[in-house]
């Protein structure tokens, strides 16, 4: 329409009008996925009639994460998923619960029918961080099988987390864990293409055996246990990181091909004693490129009370 003058006028358009529902699917799904949170998609739902519903355009990105979705109501968001695209990222992150009174109670079956709904989407990339106020940490969790998961992150798993007979993880190449340690045999034996173990924060009874063909870089960082021994064997392992705390137990790394290490081992009381010493900390650091040599600092404290002496001896 044209005013007296000849200038156009914009038609208005109707209040009721949906016009982000005539923009193109890969537009409104690029959208999606700017927002980086499942429940945010959602709740995006009132300004469009096609991204509503059990069918909603949400279930169609390639990187699903929920951050803010408690636990009950996650494996019915993951069963909205009906006709699951090629996802590249599954991360669901379990709100802490932070209220008095208020906890997370969850039981085995509630874990074990989640992941079995979250390995169905055979996502590339799958992290689940779970919360510190739960109830029951005495729950034996099942791992399912991840055929074409690539690499698994599970945060603050302060459950006993097991894999059964006759999973296999195939395609695994990174495995990221924090929490309590599960038995690593039964994970490094159906894991044959594994080149990256990351251990952080994480608590253990027992000893820690490594043992694994396929290893190339292993990363312990802040391990808590009652040693009763380290055991590393990776004839393949190229890049060895440990820092841990020791009570003198006995550790043995069988690695020939290392070629980059940095150990930082921290003994506690009471511990290796040389006479009037106390040992406390031992750090081995690589050189970080060729030519250059690596250091060895041992660090003591006198055993007598009277002795203000320490001693710091470096060897380069």
């Amino acid at each position: 329409m044209e005013s007296r003058s000849g200038r156009r006028r914009l038609r208005s358009s109707s209040p009721t009008e949906d016009r982000i529902s005539t923009l193109p699917d890969d537009l409104l799904l690029l959208i999606l996925a700017r927002l980086r949170s499942i429940a945010a998609a959602v709740r995006t739902s009132v300004l469009s009639r096609r991204w509503s519903g059990s069918g909603g355009l949400w279930t169609r990105l390639h990187e699903i994460v929920f951050r803010d979705i408690t636990f009950p109501s996650l494996e019915a968001a993951l069963g909205r998923v009906v006709d699951p695209p090629a996802v590249s990222l599954l991360e669901i992150r379990v709100p802490d619960v932070h209220r008095p009174g208020t906890e997370t109670n969850v039981g085995g079956l509630g874990f074990n029918s989640l992941l079995r709904a979250a390995a169905q989407l055979a996502p590339e990339e799958f992290v689940f961080r779970f919360p510190w106020d739960l109830t029951d940490r005495s729950l034996v969790v099942d791992m399912p099988c991840f055929p074409r998961t690539t690499s698994i992150v599970l945060v603050n798993f302060f459950l006993f987390l097991r894999v059964p007979d006759g999973v296999d993880f195939l395609a695994l190449e990174t495995l990221s864990l924090s929490g309590r340690l599960p038995d690593l045999d039964p994970w490094l034996s159906c894991c044959p293409r594994l080149h990256a173990l990351r251990l952080r924060r994480v608590f253990s009874e027992g000893e820690l055996r490594v043992i694994s063909a396929s290893l190339h870089e292993l990363s312990i960082f802040r391990l808590y246990q009652r040693m009763h021994g380290i055991n590393i064997v990776a004839p393949m392992l190229k890049q060895l990181t440990m820092s841990f705390f020791s009570s003198g137990a006995s550790i043995s790394v069988l690695a020939p091909m290392v070629e980059k290490v940095s150990w930082d081992c921290r003994y506690s009381k009471p511990s290796i004693v040389f006479g009037l010493w106390r040992l406390e900390q031992v750090t081995l650091q690589m050189g970080e490129t060729q030519g250059h040599v690596p250091t060895l600092q041992i660090c003591a404290h006198a055993v007598r009370l009277f002795s203000p002496l320490n001693l710091l001896q470096s060897f380069d």
